[in-house]
């Protein structure tokens, strides 16, 4: 993030106050990077731009970021402000009655701050990313005022109402709110009429824009014992056990590989466990998230680059890792069909089937034609769909402020 001036003093009038509960809270923070940058591109569009947050004990609660206006709101003490940037939010709110306490109290100061922030900048567009929190903490409130309510979905959101159906009329409530919805794939777009048929005719699909600023090729890697890459949330969704089933299967062909999966989350003692259960320790590194700088540099070094989701909503590290010239392995999945065309741009396998996804990586590490064909098509086709100006257009033209 860029030259920062705290507290400001006054704001003027926003065209557009982006609602979100994932953003970054200092500079190379990993959360919510995609939003900053539409953020900042919106901004270089003339757009005047203010952001609504959550606090965090490192964050400030006012400042203006590239012309941007932040704010952060308190909901809690220091010590209590754990519901927000935690990744886990809908499991961990239902977990104790405390934690479900502590997320409604979060959900009623949500709501009060965007009455606050949006009386303080009176935006012309309201703009929710994630029905829940922010879309439902801006749903009535956006009507009150008459304000334009564009609403984003990109993807936990969605996929807890097929676990949780009771959630679905809430959702219901603030969908209808919006004026228009989006979602960052197809396959989310179509997984939200499914639900909500009425909602088809406003609904259409543009993905977050990912930065190439960091994310340039390099050079071919020269590892001597290749090297692949998975950059992903350490859940469940993200298949991560099917990965070192892979590397387990390669390692009983004879193939010398090492294997990185850069992440945090939930399961990382199981991960870490697994792989001395599976014999990988050699084979296997975990390693903690990054500033994106050093993650584009993770990329450079690798071979081969995969993520094998199931349901992904969009697969933003594909992108990164193609921006960064390397070639992708992907799940026929979820928002990553919408990233890699299989034999193109990337490989496509079935999720969950480790066996097919050892046979794709040992494939592309043993032809190095093959590599570099489906890297530079890769770039390519980041390069044109995905960068902040061709996003920002698209929602530009959606908020219809020209």
């Amino acid at each position: 993030m860029a030259d920062q001036t705290p507290n400001p003093a006054s704001s003027p009038a926003v065209d557009v106050l982006l609602i979100t509960h994932n953003f970054p809270r200092y500079r190379g923070d990993f959360a919510g990077q995609f939003i900053w940058r539409l953020a900042r591109e919106l901004t270089a569009n003339r757009i005047t731009v203010g952001v609504l947050a959550p606090h965090h004990r490192e964050a400030a609660e006012r400042e203006v970021i590239d012309g941007v206006n932040v704010c952060r709101f308190r909901y809690a003490p220091d010590e209590k402000e754990t519901v927000a940037y935690r990744g886990d939010l809908d499991r961990w709110s239902g977990s104790s009655l405390a934690n479900a306490g502590a997320t409604l109290r979060f959900l009623r100061a949500f709501t009060r701050a965007a009455a606050r922030e949006t009386d303080r900048l009176r935006p012309k567009v309201v703009h929710a990313h994630w029905w829940l929190p922010a879309g439902w903490a801006v749903r009535q409130l956006t009507h009150k005022k008459g304000l334009k309510l564009v609403l984003t979905s990109h993807g936990t959101d969605i996929r807890i109402l097929d676990s949780r159906h009771w959630l679905r009329l809430f959702a219901r409530r603030a969908f209808r709110a919006a004026h228009q919805i989006t979602t960052v794939s197809t396959w989310l777009q179509k997984e939200l009429c499914r639900m909500f048929p009425a909602l088809a005719p406003k609904v259409s699909v543009i993905p977050m824009p990912v930065d190439p600023g960091p994310f340039l090729p390099g050079p071919p890697p020269r590892n001597e014992i290749p090297v692949v890459l998975s950059v992903a949330r350490f859940t469940e969704q993200k298949r991560l056990f099917d990965l070192m089933e892979a590397a387990l299967i390669l390692k009983s062909r004879g193939r010398a590989l090492h294997f990185r999966l850069v992440g945090e989350g939930a399961l990382k003692k199981e991960l870490h466990d697994h792989k001395f259960v599976k014999g990988l320790t050699d084979e296997i590194t975990l390693v903690p998230t990054m500033p994106p700088q050093e993650l584009a540099e993770e990329y450079r070094r690798a071979d081969v680059v995969v993520l094998c989701s199931e349901n992904e909503g969009f697969g933003m590290t594909l992108v990164e890792a193609q921006l960064c010239g390397r070639p992708v392995i992907g799940t026929r999945s979820g928002g990553i069909t919408d990233i890699i065309e299989d034999g193109t741009s990337g490989v496509l396998v079935e999720p969950g089937c480790p066996r097919e996804l050892a046979d794709a990586i040992e494939s592309l590490l043993t032809d190095r034609q093959k590599r570099e064909r489906l890297a530079q098509a890769g770039h390519e086709s980041a390069n044109s769909r995905f960068n902040p100006a061709a996003v920002a257009q698209q929602f530009i033209k959606l908020y219809a402020l020209r």
